[in-house]
């Protein structure tokens, strides 16, 4: 009884771990790993990089990038999963709207 008990213990446990990373935002995915070069709110424009609130790229063409990389920008797909650089496309569509304030 007592091994039942500890293994749904940790059983709960990796579940729980394994949510809270698949549960991170667009904008925390995009401030570890994207405001270096592009700034929090899309404007920095580090080493050539876009000013993402002007941008007119679609969907597709975000993830192409995102999961690729282009010129200094590095790929990512390695180290973000597709539903990660998903909700970096979807945080970015709510950094375009800040330039319609």
């Amino acid at each position: 009884m007592k091994t039942i008990i500890i293994s749904i213990a940790m059983g709960i446990s990796a579940v729980g771990f394994n949510n809270t990373s698949e549960e991170s935002t667009g904008k925390e995915i995009f401030e570890k790993n994207c405001a270096k070069c592009h700034g929090k709110d899309g404007t920095k424009r580090l080493l050539g990089a876009k000013n993402l609130q002007i941008s007119v790229l679609t969907a597709t063409e975000n993830y192409e990038i995102i999961a690729n990389g282009k010129g200094k920008m590095p790929s990512w797909k390695e180290k973000l999963s597709t539903e990660q650089i998903n909700q970096v496309i979807e945080y970015l569509d709510i950094l375009k709207q800040k330039t319609k304030e």
